[in-house]
């Protein structure tokens, strides 16, 4: 066992004790222990350890040795200090070697996998300056799975989302739009118009003058609000101004048919309402409730603040004509409650209304339709309760 052991080139195990020495290997006579390292070995007390010494041939030996339980021998490994230099050296220069393929290998690896994360960056980076010179098609076909892919993915995720929301402002713009040159022409209805006027030259040709200067007046109050300068928010006070003269108007039109009445708190009328918003209820409560009713037609408008689910402003418009019979009510609730409408069934003044409303506040406001046929309707315009800044 001791023969097959390789320390070094010329290095080797020995038994060593006070009676002699008994190596395993044969070696030059440079390379053996001189005596006195031998004796000093044998009489050495440490039960282990190392120790150096110059041969008589001017060698330097190391000897690392352990005591033997059984006898008190010293098991000594013995060899040339500078085979261990050397044995050291050549760990040396294969540990530089090694350090030098390592790098090398790892400089290929980094410039890989540069590659690999740069190249799905370099491509993210130019389709998104050509979103920001304002091309929404581009498509974020980042082939990779790592972070980049799915970073990729996202902001393709969220550019059909950004060209939804467009195409959703767009539409609603033109809704908005279309509605606000809806509700001006329902406001400038040649037969509206010709109406009044006629009702004016006939108090005129009797002689009732007081009564033409109030309709004329309403009349030219009516256009002015309906103007407004363009503006298609205004005041509670405007609003019920409006619909006021609207009703003083088809009062004295309709003396012996309609009545009417209008419960406001002041309070209310500093805060904020969309224009033209009560008279196209209080038209429809007259032509299909009222003149389809025989007698005296009542138009009830009221106005307060309840809390649903912030602060609101809620008007109700209420007639006590014919009524809505329950399929056409039902009908008229899921066409309110549709994003798409059938103003031929629902009615230009109340599509109009909740449109302009829905667009303006938020589409949980607008309009609520209550009827019984034969009794009455009442509708209801709940829009949030916002102060007009001036």
């Amino acid at each position: 066992i001791l023969e097959n052991v390789e320390i070094s080139e010329n290095g080797y195990l020995a038994f060593i004790s006070e009676d002699g020495s008994m190596s395993f290997k044969n070696v030059e006579d440079k390379y053996m222990l001189d005596a006195d390292s031998l004796i000093q070995l044998a009489k050495s007390n440490e039960y282990s350890g190392k120790q150096k010494s110059i041969n008589t041939y001017g060698t330097k030996m190391m000897v690392v040795y352990d005591t033997l339980d059984t006898n008190g021998w010293k098991l000594a490994a013995v060899f040339p200090e500078n085979e261990l230099i050397h044995t050291i050296g050549f760990i040396k220069y294969a540990t530089a070697i090694i350090m030098i393929v390592l790098i090398f290998v790892s400089v290929i690896l980094s410039n890989m996998l540069a590659r690999i994360v740069t190249e799905p960056l370099s491509q993210l980076i130019g389709k998104v300056k050509k979103v920001e010179e304002g091309n929404l098609d581009v498509v974020f076909d980042v082939n990779a799975e790592n972070e980049i892919g799915k970073l990729g993915k996202g902001i393709t995720k969220m550019m059909e989302r950004v060209k939804g929301l467009i195409e959703q402002v767009e539409f609603e713009s033109n809704q908005k739009r279309q509605a606000e040159f809806a509700a001006l022409q329902a406001q400038i209805k040649p037969h509206f118009l010709y109406n009044t006027l006629y009702a004016i030259k006939q108090l005129c040709k009797m002689n009732e003058m007081e009564d033409a200067v109030i309709m004329v007046s309403a009349l030219a109050t009516f256009f002015r609000i309906s103007v407004s300068k363009g503006e298609e928010i205004i005041t509670v006070k405007d609003e019920i101004s409006h619909v006021e003269n609207y009703l003083i108007i088809q009062h004295m039109r309709y003396k012996d048919k309609l009545k009417y009445s209008i419960n406001i708190d002041e309070d209310l009328y500093c805060y904020s309402v969309v224009k033209l918003m009560l008279q196209p209820i209080v038209e429809n409560a007259i032509y299909h409730g009222i003149n389809n009713k025989r007698g005296i037609g009542t138009i009830n408008i009221k106005g307060y603040i309840e809390y649903i689910e912030g602060k609101d402003l809620t008007f109700e418009i209420k007639d006590d004509g014919i009524g809505i019979k329950p399929e056409k009510i039902n009908e008229i609730t899921n066409l309110l409650q549709s994003k798409e409408r059938n103003i031929d069934s629902l009615g230009m003044g109340l599509f109009n209304v909740h449109e302009r409303i829905r667009i303006m506040f938020g589409q949980e406001y607008g309009i609520k339709i209550e009827s019984e046929f034969q009794v009455g309707t009442t509708v209801y315009i709940r829009i949030p309760a916002i102060k007009t800044q001036k």
